[in-house]
């Protein structure tokens, strides 16, 4: 059962926002499915790849702030990032996939020159109760302009 943005006391914060090509916005609760994933048991954990580019990426379009890379401890570092398969597949087969949790962690590993770094990846079976509907859509743009929220986690 989706969430519903008119019953969220705050709209805008721990949601994740996804803007594809053709302008669908995907919203998920950020928040709320990384408590589930760190309450879940058994859930797998992947080794995924770092890519210099994609964290490159993350800076220039306001995903991240270098201040929040800089402050990371090792107790945010261990905690694996969150990975959101959307049931569609790439050329090579491979499923697409919303970085909806981790992006500072993911930028610190790319400026640590690490390989790999540790992951969930969610089945949209798994993340769909996290979606928010009822947001009002945005453009790629207006979503690199939002300010970057402080988390309190």
């Amino acid at each position: 059962m989706p969430i519903y943005a008119k019953d969220l006391k705050d709209p805008l914060e721990h949601i994740f926002t996804y803007v594809d090509d053709d302008g669908t916005n995907t919203h998920i609760h950020a928040a709320r499915l990384r408590e589930w994933c760190l309450k879940t048991k058994g859930l797998e954990i992947f080794n995924i790849p770092i890519s210099k580019s994609l964290a490159r990426k993350y800076l220039v379009e306001n995903r991240v702030a270098r201040e929040r890379v800089q402050q990371l401890t090792a107790e945010h570092l261990k905690e694996p990032m969150i990975f959101c398969k959307d049931g569609t597949f790439d050329i090579r087969g491979y499923p697409d996939v919303f970085h909806v949790d981790g992006h500072h962690r993911y930028v610190w590993h790319a400026m640590m020159k690490n390989e790999f770094a540790l992951a969930w990846v969610l089945d949209v079976e798994q993340w769909q109760d996290f979606k928010v509907v009822g947001m009002p859509a945005i453009t790629a743009q207006q979503l690199i302009d939002i300010p970057i929220l402080k988390r309190n986690y």
